[in-house]
């Protein structure tokens, strides 16, 4: 069965829709199937513009965008490159990014992306399972202490060890954290 995805933008007013495009410029090229690796600076520069813009609707379509990209069945590269795309805007956009990445319809298509590659075979397909289960793990456990405001996003990893899919025995708290210290958001954006 396949699911119909609108796309994404398009009902967006005006000043939204050119910030959107500037974004969807951007994440076509960071998430291209010929990159042999990430393209940090695309990534940060999508960052960027993500923070910079004020509207709500810009970044929800931006995570819609994200969305239609993880379902590139055939294109295990594009997910994977989304993955990265995802895992840097989650951890330097925010709450903003938070409330989108938390919505139903996001995190049951990575859900599917992580029962589809975690047990494949093929370089590509593992490294795309490992990463959509390294991410769904990060989440989940970053996220449960704040479980009323992103249910969604602690569930998704709670149901995929439920049905069985194998994560790590224990998380590694070295890698950076999901929420930034108090006040951090607010100095970088210039405030303060």
């Amino acid at each position: 069965m396949s699911t119909f995805y609108r796309p994404a933008g398009l009902s967006l007013p005006p000043d939204a829709r050119r910030d959107f495009d500037r974004i969807k410029s951007l994440a076509d090229s960071a998430t291209s199937d010929l990159l042999i690796q990430p393209s940090w600076d695309q990534n940060l520069q999508i960052v960027d513009a993500i923070q910079s813009t004020g509207s709500q609707d810009v970044v929800r379509e931006a995570v819609y965008l994200c969305r239609k990209k993880l379902n590139s069945i055939r294109a295990p590269r594009v997910v994977y490159m989304t993955l990265v795309l995802v895992e840097t805007l989650v951890k330097n956009c925010g709450e903003r990014v938070h409330r989108e990445v938390n919505d139903a319809g996001f995190m049951r298509t990575m859900m599917n992306v992580a029962r589809n590659y975690w047990n494949k075979s093929g370089r590509e397909n593992q490294q795309v399972g490992e990463k959509v289960v390294d991410l769904i793990q990060a989440w989940g456990e970053g996220f449960k202490e704040h479980k009323s405001r992103y249910p969604n996003i602690v569930d998704a990893y709670f149901t995929l060890r439920k049905e069985g899919v194998r994560f790590k025995p224990q998380y590694d708290q070295t890698t950076v954290p999901i929420f930034s210290p108090p006040g951090a958001e607010r100095r970088s954006s210039g405030g303060g």
